[in-house]
């Protein structure tokens, strides 16, 4: 256990393994809650996310809320086919000022409230034509910038 503070300002090629070995069998053993992984993480400024295995992620809600510090984030890999919720998943990145998303599959999200919430006007305004091409027949919840 650690008392105080961690401050956290740049984390490498985290969650990289996704498969195990049992003898000569490969086992999947990919996370599915990505929720809230580096919530108010404001010290936090630099994150390669690139080797993430997310083709089982089913919650990446708030999974960079409160990430102030992050000037950059390159999320373009994640698969997110599975994913269902959404929600507040970059809020209050307030100095964010390039967030790449590639193509991502919404078609099962039900909750996007709040997802870019926070962002600078700027970035907000350059979302909003990639947030319109979003699968939203199954979310219940939108309200990405509010």
């Amino acid at each position: 256990m650690v008392a105080g503070t961690v401050s956290i300002r740049s984390v490498v090629h985290a969650d990289r393994y996704c498969s195990m070995r049992k003898g000569n069998m490969l086992l999947r053993a990919c996370r599915t809650d990505f929720a809230y992984m580096f919530e108010s993480c404001a010290a936090l400024t630099a994150l390669d996310v690139s080797h993430f295995v997310t083709l089982a992620a089913t919650d990446m809600s708030g999974m960079f809320s409160g990430c102030s510090g992050l000037i950059s984030l390159d999320v373009s890999g994640f698969n997110t086919a599975q994913v269902r919720n959404m929600g507040s998943m970059f809020y209050g990145c307030s100095e964010l000022t390039f967030l790449a998303l590639g193509n991502y599959d919404t078609a099962n999200v039900v909750d996007m409230s709040y997802m870019f919430a926070g962002l600078n006007s700027k970035l907000q305004e350059e979302l909003k034509a990639t947030a319109e091409t979003f699968d939203t027949s199954k979310a219940n919840l939108m309200g990405w910038f509010d």
